[in-house]
């Protein structure tokens, strides 16, 4: 703290630097998230880590992860299936356009959601992402051909850049002291719907000869014998939508 004497008396004027916690501290850094005096009487509230935030966007993907892996597990016999080939050396080349159909889509729009999203919101993304899921991945349960498990997939990747867009929430809505924090938990559930995808799809494809007394042998997940693992992820994103619309705030 710094005096200066006036006509009146001793004026006390604080300097450019305070003591935090044993250190130095600008005291521009005081007026930051935590929240201050003059936040305060400015009507805003003050800063306090997003759990239920985070929550949503963990929750967002995990669902966005399960959708990325759940067909790999099945797709080499999805590609028999569909006729495209009977020839097993070939079905790994099929297979891999299936495979890669979801990330070509992603790659192509990655950059248009983000500067869409810098416009106009980050919820409207996560949303159109998630809604994309929900539909693309029961349209590919239920594909009767090769183009058409193509075009769901690239149709999914097209709409989606919830990873990006879920990322730059985590860092908009937290300080910089929380950010990890924050980073550890969306990250961690992505990491675990990987592992789940594939246990999913290996699991749940062709119910009707994996599980013969649970399943018809003339039933829907035997005419699609690869439907249930796309509708069990078609209902996660249900699940991860219904969280975003109703308790996610926009970050921008």
């Amino acid at each position: 703290m710094a005096t200066a004497r006036s006509g009146s008396g001793i004026v006390v004027k604080p300097s450019a630097d305070v003591a935090v916690n044993g250190g130095r501290k600008h005291a521009g850094d005081v007026a930051s998230r935590g929240g201050s005096d003059d936040a305060q009487r400015a009507g805003e509230r003050p800063y306090r880590y997003p759990r239920e935030q985070v929550g949503v966007l963990a929750i967002v993907l995990f669902a966005n992860a399960l959708n990325v892996t759940m067909l790999f597990p099945f797709v080499g016999f999805m590609v028999e299936d569909l006729g495209m080939t009977h020839d097993r050396a070939e079905l790994g080349f099929y297979a891999g356009w299936i495979g890669s159909a979801f990330m070509v889509g992603r790659t192509c729009t990655s950059f248009a959601w983000g500067t869409w999203s810098d416009k106009h919101g980050r919820r409207p993304v996560l949303l159109l992402g998630l809604v994309s899921i929900v539909v693309t991945a029961a349209a590919f349960g239920l594909s009767s051909s090769f183009a058409m498990a193509i075009v769901a997939r690239l149709i999914a990747g097209l709409c989606n850049a919830i990873v990006g867009t879920a990322k730059t929430c985590a860092s908009e809505m937290t300080s910089k002291a929380d950010q990890g924090r924050a980073m550890v938990w969306i990250t961690g559930c992505w990491g675990l719907g990987i592992i789940v995808g594939p246990a999913v799809g290996g699991m749940l494809a062709r119910p009707a000869s994996q599980y013969p007394s649970a399943f018809a042998a003339d039933g829907v997940f035997a005419r699609y014998p690869y439907l249930l693992p796309n509708l069990v992820t078609s209902a996660v994103a249900v699940v991860a939508t219904l969280a975003c619309w109703l308790w996610f705030d926009e970050t921008l």
